[in-house]
Order: structure tokens, then sequence, then C-alpha cells
């Protein structure tokens, strides 16, 4: 029907035209100043002036502006945290049986350059045997200083623990008791190794399926549905040195799987830690593909619905078991590729003021040393300034009888989480004395 009325009116357009010759004329002319225009303009921008087709708008700057909703993280020491790249959101350290005196200071150079800290506690260097006093110190050392901090139980605790068959009684007490002594800025996660994950072929093998729902079951009859985070290990050491490189997409899409079904059968995100961090193009003997298969505006995208944080970077370092770090004594390993993909994904995206440092004070009040010199209280390394240095030695194991004596600032003759808050509070300038100190006689 359309067809037979579009014809009828073509010819009587037609029939018109050819009646009135100056009509052919003024059309002609109409056409020949349209391709001109559309000739000088160029095709598509031509075209476009004349609305003869449209174009889809697009906005680089606007999806450069877009950041992914993964957050990135990488293993660094205190001293090379102000060279991380911009975009960044975590920065994590291990911390180690008898070594939470880092914490403070780890803690406070973090927020100093906008990142968010996270602290790996190992409880009890691969056996079941929890190290409660290193567990302790660092939780006194978090509440002390008040901000948030994200914290990851011991690595391979769990997974003993679940090898043994023992989530519901041994796994449940320790559960209970890292929640009851974790402080409420304290955001506490659970590494959950994928030590039996396979294709699912081998005979010692779990799917990502199955493995998934054993550890929802660990998890059930331990109690660890109360914990906030849940994170698994990807691989601790590159994949070349371990004469794996390259892994194939297979095994990189059952950990991926691995990711989604964990996240399905506890129903919340999942943290991805300890992720290789070389890549295909640094020809180092240090090679590995996740970086430059995972840090994609694409692949970013694909993971998020299951996937909330990726934390690069090894658990150790040594001259046996070399790994990736993205430090720069440390560029052999990964020739810079990182700190770009980060850059480019995240950098341009605004980020918030940093907090700033609190500035040292000189000690309210002080006392004779041993050697019969003044020293002040809370000044523990006796530089003359009471600054973040002092509260990472307070909880200290080796500390000398002089400076136990300056840390004990409320003069209980122990050194605890008290004298932490105090040191903090003064600091901040919301003390201006410790009750170490005498108080002053008022004048007649």
């Amino acid at each position: 029907m359309f067809e037979v009325e579009l014809a009828q009116r073509r010819k009587k357009l037609l029939k018109a035209l050819k009646g009135d010759p100056k009509k052919l004329l003024v059309l002609g002319l109409g056409l020949i100043l349209v391709f001109l225009i559309v000739l000088y303009l160029g095709p598509l921008e031509g075209l476009k002036q004349f609305g003869l087709i449209t174009q889809k708008k697009e906005s680089a700057r606007a999806e450069s502006l877009t950041r992914p909703q993964i957050d990135i993280g990488v293993d660094a020491y205190t001293k090379d945290i102000p060279s991380q790249p911009s975009g960044l959101t975590f920065v994590y350290k291990n911390i180690t049986p008898g070594n939470s005196n880092v914490t403070p200071t780890y803690i406070q150079v973090a927020y100093t350059y906008n990142l968010k800290p996270v602290l790996v506690v190992y409880t009890n260097n691969d056996s079941t045997t929890v190290d409660w006093p290193t567990w302790d110190a660092t939780m006194n050392a978090i509440k002390a200083d008040g901000r948030e901090v994200w914290v990851v139980v011991e690595p391979d605790l769990l997974g003993m623990i679940r090898n043994n068959k023992t989530c519901g009684t041994v796994g449940k007490a320790d559960i209970d008791r890292f929640l009851s002594t974790k402080p409420s800025n304290a955001h506490l996660g659970l590494l959950l190794s994928g030590w039996n994950l396979g294709d699912g072929n081998q005979k010692w093998s779990w799917s990502p399926s199955q493995e998934a729902i054993e550890w929802k079951a660990c998890l059930t009859s331990a109690g660890g549905d109360r914990i906030e985070d849940v994170y698994f290990d990807f691989s601790d050491r590159d994949q070349e040195f371990r004469n794996t490189y390259p892994w194939p997409q297979s095994r990189i899409t059952m950990w991926e799987t691995f990711a989604k079904e964990l996240s399905g059968q506890l129903g919340k995100k999942v943290g991805i830690w300890q992720i290789p961090m070389g890549n295909s193009q640094c020809q180092n003997g240090r090679r590995s593909n996740i970086v430059e298969t995972w840090l994609t505006s694409v692949k970013l995208n694909e993971l998020s619905p299951y996937v909330n944080r990726l934390l690069f970077g090894p658990g150790v370092e040594d001259s046996v078991n070399a790994q990736s770090w993205n430090l720069s004594t440390y560029t052999k390993y990964d020739c810079g590729l990182f700190n770009q993909k980060v850059t480019n994904l995240y950098g341009s995206v605004p980020t918030p003021t940093p907090t700033p440092t609190p500035k040292p004070k000189s000690p309210p009040c002080y006392f004779t040393d041993s050697n019969g010199n003044q020293r002040g209280y809370g000044d523990v390394n006796a530089d003359g300034w009471i600054d973040n240095t002092d509260l990472g030695l307070v909880m200290s194991s080796n500390l000398t009888v002089d400076q136990k004596k300056a840390a004990d600032v409320n003069g209980d003759k122990l050194l605890n989480v008290g004298d932490l808050l105090l040191m903090a509070k003064y600091l901040q300038n919301m003390i201006g004395t410790f009750p170490v100190c005498p108080v002053p006689t008022p004048s007649p």
C-alpha cells in the first residue's frame, strides 16, 4: 500500500516539474549546492548538516573518568608507599609473628598518601595453632589509630582447619576469638585457599563449583558468615619462575569461575590476593600474564559482579622465592606495566585530599634515665620528639629498660593499648599531658 502511494506521488512530482522549467532549474541548482557542501565538509559531516544521517555521540573523556568497580591494591614496604601509582586504592603488608610493631607507622603512611591499609596477619606460620599475642598486638594498634584498616587472617589457617575436618570446632573457636577481639574500625576478612581446585578431571581435584560448596559448608559450621570480607590467593609465585608460563586461558578462566562460584555461595563479592605482577613483554625470567589479562576495562567490568578487589604482589621476597614486586628497586621484575595499567584505568579519577600527618610534639614531662639524662615520656626512640615512630615502638618486644619507661605513659608498669591510645591522642591534640606526668602544684 505504502509503495503504491509513493510511486503515485513521484509520478505527480515529475509531471509538475516537466510543466514548469523554472522549478526544474531550482531543483537542479539545489542538488548541486548540496553536493558542493558535502564535498567541502567531508561526506560524514556534510550529510549530518542536512540531517541525512545521525551519528551516536561518544565521549572519550567521560569514559576515561569512569572508575572500574574493582579496587586495586599492591604489596608495598612502608618506604615505597609514596612511589605507588595514582589511582591505587590499597597497599598491603604482611604482619608476621612478633612484627606487629610496624602496624601504627604503616597505617599512618598509607593514609598520608591517600591509600587504604590492608594487613595480612600471619597468626600461626602455617599451622593450626594461632599466635594470639601477634594478633592481639596488631588489633590493639589498629584500635589506637582509630582509622579504618582491612585485615586478612593468616592465609593458610582455615585451609588447614578444613583439611583436618575441624571447621565446626577449632574453626569456630578461632573465628569467635577473632571477632571478639577485633576493634570496630577493622574490616575483618578470611582467606579461603583453593588448594583442591582443578578442572574436575584429576582424581585429587574439585571443580570450582565443588570447591566453593565445600568452603561454604566449612564457613557455615565455623560461623564464618559473620566475617565481613572473603579472599582467596591466586598464586604466590611468578609463572616463569615456576616453569608454568604462560598460563593457558583455561587456567585463568578456572580461577575466574571459582571467584564467581564462591561469591554465589557466600552471597558477597570476594577479593583475590597475591596476584603475580610480571608481564609477557618483560624478558627477565619472571614473566606472568595476569596483569595484562585482568587490568583492562572489559575484564574488570566482567569480574565486577563478583569481585571487589584485586591485590597484586608477592608474599615473600628472597633469593629462593623471587617474585614480582611493584617497587622502584624491583623494576627488573615488572618493567612498569602494572603502574601504566593502573594509571590508565584509575589515575585520571579525582581523589580526596590525603589525611595530614600529625606534627611531632615535645614530651609533656621528663624522667631521669639510667645514664642520668633527662628523657621525655612518650619519646621512645630518644630523638627529642613524640611522633608516629614512637607509637610504632610501644608494643615492641625488644625495648630497653629506658625505652619501656618512656613508653609507659599511663604509669601502670605495663605496655599495652592504653599507652598507644594516650600517645595517639596527645599527637592529635586531644590531651595535653600523660597520667604519668606529675600534677603541677597550684601557686599559693
